[in-house]
């Protein structure tokens, strides 16, 4: 009863989408291409499905081929237009993803602009990148990438959840089929499998996965299907001038989040630390004084305790408005947790795949 109440709900929604898409099929809207490969992240759900770290991945693999450049529309920057990401830029100015990236890849290029049209034809003029890659980028059809790369939940599934706002999903769920790859993402951790993606354990779950997912998502066969892991790497201090690193090897947590799906983080600290406390915000959560007052509290009350946060939660708490309200003990005790995706089988096949668009491989 509840999933036919909510598609008579839905119905305007979804006849809106269903029209939009057609007229971009049919050409009615046309769309650009370009003579630079374009290859589009995105996915049908608002968030938690890890496009940032997924595209992080890709400029880790291909930068080692071509120059690669990375365009986003920068959500919730305070600016408007064009802008080029700096690694000392205020996340205000350009959105906590891509500044992350910029400081994690600063010999690449990052942009913002919301007229993803207009930023890719700036950076060919002035960059001239052999790749671009448009982060967040599935609903943008102004713009015909020459692969569209779709990102799915392994713990939300498309056929699992509805349109906003009753749901999750932003777009048809039947867009995954206009991909030509499906990553499906944040897969649980087993501990009996070889984390090896060249393990004949590892190849044996890829495959028998493959199979599960082609059914579930009714994935023709022309459509890649991949599956990614999260890794998270050693504990990093947000403020290092002033960090005791003795609590990197603190056996206590308190942990401080504003990501859209914090479970991952959240049972990774718990198999690593005692979990003393937990504070969970909104994604892209611009924190406010009284927000940062909880983590200054949690110091006082935890003394043993380190502080985690996200990586992408750190590029807001750096900002300087933010840092001002932090107390000396908080800044002491402060790590953040970098996380790297990796495809768990048959990654090459991806990563030739989008190295065969490249000008030298024509």
């Amino acid at each position: 009863m509840l999933r036919l109440t909510s598609k008579i709900l839905l119905f305007p929604y979804y006849a809106l989408l269903k029209m939009r898409h057609f007229f971009y099929d049919r050409g009615i809207i046309k769309s650009s291409s370009y003579p630079v490969p374009v290859v589009s992240v995105g996915n049908v759900a608002v968030g938690g499905t890890g496009k940032t770290p997924h595209c992080e991945m890709i400029i880790r693999e291909l930068q080692k081929r071509c120059r690669v450049a990375l365009l986003s529309r920068g959500y919730g920057r305070a600016t408007k237009g064009f802008r080029y990401v700096e690694p000392q830029d205020d996340y205000t100015l350009c959105g906590d993803e891509p500044l992350q990236i910029k400081r994690k890849f600063p010999d690449t290029t990052v942009a913002v602009c919301e007229r993803r049209c207009a930023g890719v034809e700036r950076l060919m003029r002035e960059v001239a990148p052999e790749l671009i890659l448009l982060d967040d980028a599935l609903q943008h059809r102004k713009i015909r990438p020459l692969r569209s790369i779709v990102l799915i939940n392994y713990n939300n599934p498309p056929y699992k959840d509805n349109l906003l706002p009753i749901g999750r999903l932003r777009d048809l769920p039947e867009r995954i089929y206009s991909a030509d790859a499906v990553i499906v993402t944040n897969l649980p951790f087993r501990a009996d499998i070889e984390e090896d993606s060249d393990s004949l354990s590892m190849r044996d779950y890829a495959e028998t996965l493959e199979m599960e997912w082609r059914e579930r998502l009714k994935l023709p066969e022309r459509i890649a299907i991949y599956f990614s892991i999260v890794k998270y790497l050693e504990p990093e201090p947000l403020f290092p001038e002033c960090c005791d690193m003795r609590y990197k090897y603190s056996k206590a947590a308190f942990l401080f989040t504003a990501i859209a799906d914090d479970r991952a983080i959240y049972q990774y600290a718990k198999l690593h630390y005692t979990v003393v406390g937990r504070e969970k915000f909104a994604d892209h959560k611009n924190f406010s004084a009284s927000n940062l007052a909880k983590l200054n509290r949690a110091a006082a009350q935890h003394p043993l305790a380190s502080l985690l946060t996200t990586e992408k939660d750190a590029q807001r708490i750096l900002s300087v408005r933010c840092s001002k309200v932090l107390s000396a003990e908080v800044k002491s005790r402060l790590f953040y947790l970098p996380i790297k995706v990796e495809i768990i089988h048959n990654k090459e096949r991806l990563f030739e795949d989008l190295a065969s668009l490249l000008p030298n491989a024509r």
